[in-house]
């Protein structure tokens, strides 16, 4: 973690130091949050990719004038829909995929739930020393960056008087990591309000130090999980379904779930046999729409 704190707070820095009005106000593509033609495993390294340097171009700056202010906003939203398609990948990694590639069994019927609550239920995974270290992380990067208000440490330093790991609990499997990432894609969320609920207190200098600071440790914790995940993606290559599930691009996975969706309604020939197969209709409309929203 100490890497990824100190890598985000040169890169802020640098940004802050160059930044570009022009550059500032430009459209930012989201075309990878659409793409369908690449893997899973390489959609979600480009997400994480455009995530990082979105959370720095957006927030490395707090004097805006009206027009920045506008692309700010738009700036916001788009990282917002980044988040929500992560987690939307997560999702399909935690079920869909480790029950294709053998890694997990699947627990019983699937419920009758929309979609994006099956996502939101996910429980909360973070410790109270996850979250007290992510406190410290924020603590760390308000000293390290240069744009954040300097005021703030002193209230910081009577709660850290003594240095402590910015490493979260250990989380070594890949459920484990997946849905502690998840957790804290949650909470960047709530911290990425929708461009109509963002006004201009929050850029006052305390207030955007301790919203800006809070989003930077997110991400650097984000980025810590997900360095042990693509280690154990490397591991699990070894595994024949494993392999063979990370080597098709999403656009093939909807044509499979789709035709094993086909296959289980052509199946159904009385109200009696669809009762019998309800519970195998409901994992193929579930697998189909996971693999849908990726």
């Amino acid at each position: 973690m100490s890497d990824a704190v100190e890598q985000l707070s040169r890169k802020a820095n640098r940004h802050c130091l160059n930044f570009s009005r022009d550059k500032y106000l430009r459209k930012r593509s989201t075309a990878i949050i659409r793409k369908k033609d690449v893997s899973v495993e390489v959609k979600k390294q480009k997400l994480m990719a455009r995530l990082q340097k979105g959370v720095i171009a957006t927030f490395s700056t707090a004097s805006l004038d009206p027009e920045c202010y506008r692309a700010f906003k738009e700036h916001v939203s788009g990282l917002r829909a980044i988040v929500n398609k992560l987690r939307d990948i997560n999702y399909y990694l935690l079920t869909t995929f480790q029950y294709d590639a053998r890694l997990r069994k699947r627990t019983g019927k699937v419920e009758e739930k929309g979609f994006r609550e099956l996502v939101r239920e996910q429980k909360d995974t973070l410790t109270a020393i996850d979250r007290k270290r992510l406190e410290f992380i924020t603590y760390r990067l308000i000293d390290k960056i240069i744009f954040f208000d300097k005021a703030l440490l002193k209230g910081f330093r009577k709660r850290f008087s003594q240095a402590m790991s910015s490493e979260l609990d250990e989380a070594n499997s890949l459920k484990q990591l997946l849905e502690k990432q998840s957790d804290l894609l949650r909470h960047m969320e709530a911290k990425l309000p929708p461009a109509k609920a963002i006004s201009r207190k929050l850029l006052k200098s305390g207030t955007y130090t301790h919203w800006a600071a809070r989003i930077f440790s997110l991400m650097a914790a984000i980025e810590q999980l997900y360095s042990k995940e693509t280690k154990i993606f490397k591991e699990l290559m070894n595994n024949h379904a494993v392999r063979g599930c990370l080597a098709l691009s999403i656009s093939q996975l909807q044509k499979e779930k789709q035709g094993l969706m086909k296959l289980q309604h052509s199946r159904v020939k009385s109200v009696d046999a669809a009762r019998k197969m309800e519970s195998k209709l409901h994992e193929a409309m579930h697998d189909l729409i996971a693999v849908s929203r990726i």
